[in-house]
């Protein structure tokens, strides 16, 4: 009896190490498929971080460093914080897939390059070196899913622009701002962050 339980398990732990030895198929820009290990204490060389998706149309972005996957070009203009998390995210079809929702706090500065604020301004916007993002400019104004506990009419927004100074120097911005106020919707895939404590 016991020497037909031991085989019964060594069947059962079989089958299921071959279940899950099935390769994933995704079809990227870079070789080999890609297991994602979301988890945010790597830090990556943007060459190998992020992978624009072939399989989603090339209009999303795999973020390997954490898992994320962004919207290629963010969408949305200058809208209200219900009409793009409500709307513009929630009904966002990218690369044919939906589940789309706004970025946390966290997220959206996760791929932004912050050696380069106080500098004097340059044509690009201050994310990472090597992105493959698209259609993303200075004096950008982007929504998040995070609202101010303080003031629960208020979302957080981040924001990079050139203030009226001289010499022009780029500056990033992270505030509470009215949720009927207007920003972009730059949206996302995948587990949010826990929100901070």
């Amino acid at each position: 009896m016991t020497l037909r339980r031991a085989r019964w398990l060594i069947l059962v732990v079989v089958a299921i190490i071959a279940c899950t030895a099935r390769s994933a198929g995704a079809q990227t820009v870079a070789n080999g498929p890609y297991y994602a290990t979301p988890s945010w204490d790597q830090k990556m060389d943007s060459s190998v971080r992020f992978i624009v998706l072939a399989n989603w149309n090339s209009e999303a972005v795999l973020d390997r460093e954490t898992g994320i996957v962004w919207q290629r070009t963010p969408s949305g203009g200058n809208l209200s914080w219900y009409l793009t998390s409500r709307s513009t995210c929630t009904f966002a079809k990218t690369g044919g897939r939906m589940g789309w929702r706004l970025p946390t706090v966290p997220e959206l500065m996760s791929i932004m390059d912050t050696t380069l604020f106080g500098s004097p301004v340059n044509s690009a916007p201050p994310l990472v070196s090597g992105h493959p993002f698209l259609g993303i400019t200075n004096n950008a104004f982007f929504w998040t899913s995070t609202t101010d506990d303080e003031q629960p009419g208020s979302a957080f927004q981040v924001s990079w622009h050139v203030p009226g100074t001289t010499p022009p120097n780029l500056v990033y911005v992270v505030s509470p701002v009215a949720k009927t106020g207007g920003a972009a919707a730059w949206c996302v895939r995948g587990a949010p962050q826990p929100a901070a404590q």
